[in-house]
């Protein structure tokens, strides 16, 4: 006797044999896929090292472009602008976050301390540093957009 599923009408017997090659498909597949997933893993991590280096990179140029002015211009809080930011590291991070109430910060990669704002908000910071007291300088990093990533 014949044993017949009631939902469709197959047997047991159709039934395993379906299973076990949809098992066996399944095997290969993953036998195909786990090299490739070591390797992707592979990339992946690479790609993060490169991706670590270059914003080293970044920020070593940029750390040495401000110091750059820095010296320069010794009395002027240096405002760098940033894609859709002006920041300012080092002692005028400290000095602009103190007198606009804004965060003091740092740079996640090398400790760096830094504070910033949007750019679009320059005609409501500027003013205030200028009432402080203080020189600034508004600096375009002309190698930013060539470093930054695109989405």
């Amino acid at each position: 006797m014949e044993n017949i599923n009631e939902n469709n009408g197959m047997s047991i017997e159709v039934i395993n044999e379906r299973i076990e090659n949809l098992r066996n498909e399944a095997i290969t597949i993953k036998r195909f896929i786990e090299p490739h997933e070591v390797l992707l893993s592979q990339m992946r991590e690479k790609l993060s090292e490169l991706e670590k280096e270059v914003t080293r990179l970044v920020d070593e140029r940029m750390s040495a472009q401000y110091k750059g002015l820095k010296e320069k211009h010794p009395d002027a809080v240096l405002l760098f602008r940033c894609g859709d930011f002006y920041e300012s590291y080092f002692e005028d991070a400290k000095d602009i976050a103190n007198i606009l109430g804004i965060v003091l910060t740092h740079r996640v990669s090398n400790g760096m301390e830094m504070a910033g704002f949007p750019y679009h908000a320059l005609d409501m910071y500027l003013p205030k540093l200028i009432r402080a007291g203080r020189r600034v300088a508004i600096c375009e990093d002309i190698n930013y957009k060539k470093t930054t990533k695109k989405k």
